[in-house]
């Protein structure tokens, strides 16, 4: 995935990659959300899920708790991870 080849490189030359939330989504105080992400208006990311370097969480996804989104991984608009302890590896969703 070339996003996270290049924060790979801007972190090995010793820079800084911003984590982009816009202030309409919901990110729940106990998700983790990595270096690079971006996450959309009206997203939400629910308790004790992982959103892992360099995804896109994009307008109105919803990552139910307990999901991971491996790196580099785009969920599309209006897309719904919703289950128990499940891994999203490179892959889009869109209803």
């Amino acid at each position: 995935n070339l996003r996270v080849e290049w924060i790979y490189e801007i972190n090995i030359a010793g820079g800084q990659v911003a984590t982009i939330i816009h202030p309409s989504a919901y990110v729940s105080k106990k998700a983790e959300i990595g270096k690079g992400c971006v996450i959309l208006p009206q997203a939400v990311v629910n308790a004790y899920s992982t959103i892992k370097t360099g995804c896109i969480i994009n307008f109105g996804a919803v990552v139910d708790h307990d999901v991971v989104v491996e790196r580099g991984v785009h969920l599309c608009i209006n897309s719904v991870v919703k289950s128990f302890f499940i891994k999203i590896f490179h892959c889009c969703f869109q209803l």
